[in-house]
């Protein structure tokens, strides 16, 4: 099992040793890399996927990643654990997106997109599940009046 330090050099190094010029590149690696990590742990052992995925996360937020590393690798946990065609279960993804959410949303600032895009992945498991008002809790904590960006009426609806 990878310790968060050793993920968060092993990201860094990744990250300088490839030639990402752009976000395409940087996507595909940060994919290949929780693919990896993930296809280490026994595709039964919920737990210990749940745990790699928590780890990945630990160590995109350490000090010592990039920005722009932690922004591509976040965005393709976001994008993985979104899929619903994922062989993670329910359970795995939405603990591990519960707890991006709660590793991120201090740092709202910084990690805008993926505090957004992740409370729409967790609201999707939700619908899914038929959890409606917890779904809407989650859609209902995107605060898009303190957003850095600007949303048009249509953009908040979806």
């Amino acid at each position: 099992m990878s310790s968060t330090g050793e993920l968060a050099a092993q990201l860094s190094a990744l990250f300088r040793s490839e030639k990402l010029d752009t976000a395409e590149s940087s996507s595909s690696a940060a994919t290949k890399f929780i693919t990896d990590k993930l296809n280490l742990q026994d595709s039964q052992d919920a737990e210990a996927q749940c745990r790699m995925l928590t780890n990945i996360i630990d160590a995109c937020v350490e000090e010592q990643v990039a920005q722009t590393i932690s922004t591509a690798v976040l965005g393709e946990v976001i994008t993985l654990m979104s899929e619903s065609a994922s062989e993670l279960s329910q359970d795995v993804r939405q603990t591990a997106l519960n707890h991006l959410l709660s590793k991120v949303q201090q740092r709202t600032s910084t990690f805008e997109s993926a505090i957004i895009e992740t409370r729409q992945a967790l609201a999707r498991i939700l619908i899914s599940d038929e959890k409606w008002e917890e779904a809407a809790r989650q859609l209902q904590g995107i605060r898009f009046e303190q957003s850095q960006r600007s949303y048009n009426t249509k953009q908040m609806f979806e």
